[in-house]
């Protein structure tokens, strides 16, 4: 069996951050996703959110108004 270590939080946040995602626009591939999950598990809510230092930021979102959350 090999173990791999699981990483720090500072290293979850840094590649995070490399991604440059965060307060990002709207953009149509996630909202497809979204909209393609809300249908196949039929709620009326559904997210693609990340976590950030102080909060759960919604790159995608059906059936909210929110844009955050803290985390």
């Amino acid at each position: 069996m090999i173990m791999v270590a699981e990483p720090s939080e500072e290293q979850r946040q840094s590649v995070l951050d490399s991604y440059g995602i965060l307060d990002s626009a709207d953009e149509s591939g996630y909202d497809d996703l979204t909209r393609l999950a809300a249908f196949i598990c039929g709620t009326p809510t559904a997210l693609i959110t990340f976590v950030d230092h102080d909060r759960q930021w919604f790159k995608s979102k059906i059936g909210t108004e929110t844009r955050e959350t803290p985390p």
